[in-house]
């Protein structure tokens, strides 16, 4: 049965009917998933399944049409069933074709279905849905004069919110509806416009919990010179976004302290640093960014913790007065970059992840991610203290102007959806709206926007600090794709940690260190995201930096030396170049071990001078050697280590150990010689013998101080003079 049939009709026949079939179930679940209400609605419409009685005039808006129509203006932008009555409307119908537009009818339609959720309003704006109840026509007017290719016209419409019985269109249940302009210019060319009115009812209306915030950071710069803080040249951006909050003081600022730096005030100043400094002493709500605005992933991918900590601690140092506990990132943070900003100490995250429903505030409560997690993996933990803000992707476009709609239509957007998220529940009625890091701000539709939010019955500005829910968000995942400039951040750490060990040899190791972070900081930057070739050139400029503060110690040109004994003294001269004294000990290391290790004795070196330090060597055995001399502080952590700074060695030390065997051995032969000659010559006369008779009784001498009783005899005289002893 299933097996072709002869002549393929009945296959073709049975495929028709299965593509009938499945449009038709198509439509009817098109048709169920829409939202069905009357005119006199209630407070909450229910979905029918009921096909409308009547469907909407005109599909959906073409996207490639030639022809645009957009809203430029809506009075009142709020209505209410007391006393408002007639709405007017501006379009402006811009031909983009290549042929004019003789004439046409534009027609302005009403949906009075009260949109009740997120969903409905997105509908509504892209066309993609029909309504249960029928739209209401309140107004048309014939495109009278042509409009050429590459012009515009503007019209005027104006309707009425009551019937020709007086009876209001819309009942007394408050929120947003949907208005479409359309136009049909004959031949098929149709365009259109959606936008939103906003109704009011005598009902209490319930009020969402609105923070502004916008982040006020400077252009991407980093110091040459460590420790000179300078103020960085503003943008005209940057000058714009202060007008604007100028003008909106319900607009908080998140501010990067280093854009004011250590400036003082009695210089000449650019003078947007008196607007900045006026605008954080306002009252409006204001906190401190880490300083620098460093980028979140690069310091993760750095492991650099400790630099989110010290620019933490500089900001609050630089501006004491303002919360110093919020970051911002550009992009969904990953679970090890959360537990970096919780190690830093920071309490707050801006994160622009999608909230799980519209304005959603979330603080999520896990544990962090342990660092070793596998990146691959989904860790699904939470830093505990770490309270997450979710910006509203939507409204932020609408306030920074990054859509395509017109200021109006925008406008009407915005106050639409905060009408639905005031009816929201578990933290859906707490929204927060954001101008980012690129943000290029409009006077004019910015200011606007505010003041429609400032007085909609069902909005409450508020700040930052009152968006306070405990619901939790979507596990945060571990990230694996490093940012550009991490390698630049990397080095420049490691550089600065050894600059941290160089200066604990001196007396005051900040004055070594000073500006030191802040130049790290400034390459690490979000502001270098889109140009890493400058960062990396930055980075360079402050390891050069970092290079000479560590050279301010250093030691003199060092000569070949020539050892011939078993130890020598060599001496060397330690140079400080730097404002503050040093104590450091000089190392010799030979390559080989004909000589040995050896280290001096400490010295302290006075600022801006030179002192002399011996070392003693010592020998071991006849080379050529290569010394490498260093400089040490008392723990042995090396402090200076160039490799210009060797010398050559030659040792002869047994050149002096033969020669005092030589000398020893003649002297002990000399002494054997000497003995032996005595002993073989006997005693002379001249050695002290003396001749005595042999017949003579023996002589007795006297004792020492008495008298002597015997008799004195002569010694008789002999051929050879003789000795004579005569007692006394």
């Amino acid at each position: 049965m299933n097996g072709p049939v002869p002549g393929g009709r009945p296959a073709r026949w049975r495929h028709a009917v299965l593509g009938l079939l499945g449009a038709a179930l198509v439509a009817t679940g098109g048709l169920m998933g829409t939202t069905a209400a009357a005119v006199d609605e209630t407070p909450t419409p229910t979905p029918s399944p009921v096909p409308p009685a009547s469907p909407s005039p005109t599909p959906a808006p073409t996207p490639s049409s030639p022809i645009v129509v957009e809203v430029t203006s809506i009075t009142p932008q709020v209505m209410s069933i007391v006393g408002d009555d007639e709405l007017t409307m501006t379009v402006t119908i811009t031909n983009r074709s290549v042929r004019t537009v003789q004439r046409g009818t534009v027609t302005l339609w009403l949906q009075p279905t009260r949109f009740t959720t997120r969903t409905d309003v997105d509908r509504w704006l892209r066309g993609t849905a029909t309504w249960a109840t029928p739209q209401i026509e309140l107004t048309s007017v014939p495109l009278d004069e042509p409009v050429p290719p590459g012009e515009s016209v503007e019209l005027m419409l104006t309707g009425r919110m009551t019937d020709e019985t007086g009876k209001s269109r819309l009942s007394n249940v408050w929120g947003p509806r949907g208005l479409r302009v359309e136009l049909d210019a004959g031949a098929g060319a149709r365009a259109e416009a959606r936008t939103f009115l906003l109704w009011e009812s005598t009902e209490d209306i319930p009020a969402a919990q609105v923070a502004l915030l916008a982040a006020v950071v400077g252009p991407a710069g980093a110091p040459t010179t460590l420790g000179d803080e300078t103020v960085p040249a503003a943008d005209d951006r940057l000058l714009r976004l202060l007008d604007v909050a100028a003008a909106a003081p319900e607009i908080g600022l998140a501010v990067d302290p280093a854009l004011l730096g250590q400036a003082d005030p009695a210089q000449s100043l650019p003078p947007w640093v008196g607007s900045l400094t006026t605008l954080l002493d306002d009252g409006r709500e204001a906190v401190a960014l880490p300083w620098s605005d460093p980028d979140l992933q690069v310091l993760t991918h750095a492991g650099a913790a400790h630099l989110l900590s010290a620019a933490l601690a500089l900001s609050a140092a630089a501006r004491p007065g303002l919360p110093s506990d919020l970051v911002w990132s550009t992009e969904p943070v990953s679970a090890q970059t959360a537990h970096l900003i919780s190690e830093a100490g920071a309490t707050r995250l801006v994160d622009p992840t999608r909230a799980t429903h519209p304005g959603a505030t979330q603080a999520p409560r896990q544990t962090p991610a342990p660092r070793d997690t596998p990146a691959q993996e989904d860790t699904g933990v939470h830093a505990p203290d770490l309270t997450v803000l979710h910006p509203d992707e939507v409204l932020s476009a609408l306030f920074t102007g990054t859509t395509e709609q017109s200021a109006a239509e925008a406008r009407q957007h915005a106050l639409a959806l905060l009408a639905v998220a005031a009816r929201g529940k578990n933290g859906a009625d707490q929204v927060l709206i954001v101008a980012g890091r690129d943000w290029e701000p409009d006077l004019a539709q910015s200011t606007a926007l505010v003041a429609a939010l400032r007085d909609a019955r069902w909005v409450d500005l508020t700040t930052t600090a009152g968006l306070t829910v405990t619901e939790e968000v979507t596990p945060l995942s571990p990230t694996t794709t490093p940012r550009p400039g991490v390698a630049a951040v990397t080095s420049l750490d490691q550089a600065s940690a050894d600059l941290r060990r160089f200066a604990q040899v001196t007396t005051d190791p900040d004055v070594v260190t000073a500006g030191v972070d802040q130049a790290v900081l400034a390459v690490a930057s979000y502001a270098w995201r889109h140009d890493p070739t400058g960062q990396e050139a930055a980075a360079d400029d402050v390891l050069e930096a970092i290079s000479a503060r560590r050279g301010g110690l250093a030691l003199t040109p060092i000569t070949e030396r020539t050892i011939i004994s078993t130890s020598a003294d060599v001496r060397f001269t330690v140079r400080n170049d730097l404002p503050v004294a040093a104590t450091v000990r000089v190392r010799l290391e030979p390559t080989r071990p004909c000589l040995e290790k050896t280290t001096s004795a400490p010295v302290t070196v006075a600022p801006h001078k030179d002192t002399p330090v011996t070392v003693t060597l010592t020998a071991r055995a006849n080379c050529q050697v290569d010394v490498r001399v260093m400089l040490v502080a008392d723990d042995g952590t090396i402090v200076t280590d160039n490799p210009d700074d060797v010398f050559q060695a030659r040792v002869r030390w047994q050149f002096e150990s033969v020669g005092t065997q030589v000398i020893a051995v003649l002297l002990a032969l000399g002494l054997a010689l000497g003995v032996l000659r005595t002993v073989r010559r006997g005693q002379s006369a001249r050695r002290g013998a003396r001749t005595i008779s042999e017949e003579s009784p023996p002589v007795h001498l006297g004792v020492l101080g008495g008298e002597h009783t015997g008799p004195i005899r002569q010694v008789r005289p002999t051929d050879r003079p003789r000795r004579t002893v005569s007692a006394p």
